[in-house]
């Protein structure tokens, strides 16, 4: 059996710690980097910037972040479903919840435990999407409360 010179070994671990910190300055300028976060518990149709709310929709909360979107509103369904026209929705069949308050705090994002306050839909249409490093994105109408919801986590 041969033995690694010593400047193999030297070159190999020399790549792999370049590479270990390169990727640590990408994270933390990747995150230091990006704009604080947006939210409203009180916004107008237009402040929320990643869905197209109708004119008309009332009681909109919102948590825009670079990795995470929520939004509630309300609407009727047929507004609602003029949203997202391509997804193809299913009748709520068991209780879900969803993030109906704590919103308007940049500091304290609302799914953080004990800020937001939580409902749940038991009639109206649902769509879900999980990945599994946990992201994904749930869109529903409470028609209950006639209230639109729209949530996305890439992680």
């Amino acid at each position: 059996m041969k033995q690694i010179p010593k400047w193999v070994w030297l070159a190999v671990s020399t790549a792999v710690l370049s590479l270990i910190c390169v990727f640590g300055f990408l994270l933390v300028v990747g995150r230091v980097f990006h704009p604080p976060p947006e939210t409203s518990a009180s916004a107008g149709p237009e402040a929320v910037r990643f869905l197209d709310l109708p004119a008309d929709a009332k009681a909109i909360r919102y948590w825009d972040h670079w990795h995470d979107q929520i939004a509630a509103f309300e609407t009727t369904e047929s507004e609602f479903r003029a949203i997202f026209p391509a997804v193809e929705f299913q009748e709520i069949s068991e209780p879900i919840p969803y993030i109906s308050g704590g919103y308007g705090n940049p500091d304290r994002p609302p799914f953080h435990t004990g800020n937001g306050e939580s409902t749940s839909a038991t009639a109206g249409i649902y769509f879900r999407r999980s990945e599994a490093d946990g992201g994904g994105e749930l869109i529903l109408f409470d028609r209950e409360r006639q209230t639109g919801y729209y949530e996305l986590a890439l992680w």
